[in-house]
């Protein structure tokens, strides 16, 4: 009897500690999408050239880039 209240609580600890681990994990992933959107949304305004009509970057970021 007390061997199965003994495996019972560990099952639930393991179980709960499961559940927050794949809470970081998923918190993490989200994180790392958004993180990669503002990225390519960074890289895609800065290919227009911040709107100021021209389709290239400046010589400066261009240095900067490389």
């Amino acid at each position: 009897m007390v061997i199965n209240l003994v495996y019972l609580s560990i099952n639930l600890i393991s179980t709960k500690s499961v559940k927050k681990f794949w809470g970081y994990v998923t918190a993490f992933s989200a994180g790392l999408s958004n993180a990669l959107f503002l990225i390519v949304i960074i890289a895609v305004v800065a290919m227009i050239g911040f709107g100021d009509g021209s389709s290239q970057l400046s010589d400066s970021a261009l240095l900067v880039a490389n």
